[in-house]
């Protein structure tokens, strides 16, 4: 949620400039996938709910479901913002790209081999990574 939040800002800092309609798109995108996340895990506790009444194996099968397609979705918002920063040129141009290739790879990735972790840590742990490294850069731009 403070990632989000802090992209927005970022996002609103940068209008009129090249890259704020795809800072809004990106945090959109952002905005959807990780607040749609939160069904993938009402879905898991139906799923613990649903121990004697034989359903588990559908309410896990719906939970990666959607878990897959909403991570897929924030991971594609993340590498947009990425792309964004890349044109409006307001934070070093190889931290862009690292979010590019963050988000790529973790769009890739949900999209394909989901429940596979070796395959989605690098996504998730890039992502946030990047985004405690933009704070940081920020702050110090600000300072």
């Amino acid at each position: 949620l403070a990632m989000v939040g802090g992209l927005s800002l970022v996002k609103d800092e940068m209008a009129g400039g090249a890259g704020f309609h795809y800072a809004k798109i990106g945090v959109l995108f952002l905005v959807l996938g990780l607040g749609a996340g939160i069904v993938e895990s009402a879905l898991e506790v139906a799923r613990a709910e649903a121990t004697n009444s034989g359903h588990q194996a559908l309410f896990a099968t719906a939970a990666q479901s959607v878990g897959a397609l909403t991570t897929a979705i924030a991971m594609l918002g993340f590498a947009v913002v990425g792309i964004a920063f890349y044109v409006q040129k307001n934070f070093p141009r190889i931290l862009a790209a690292l979010l590019i290739l963050v988000g790529t790879l973790g769009t890739v990735g949900a999209a394909t081999a989901y429940e596979n972790d070796m395959v989605m840590m690098p996504g998730y742990i890039g992502m946030m990574l990047l985004t405690l490294v933009l704070g940081i850069v920020r702050l110090r731009t600000k300072a």
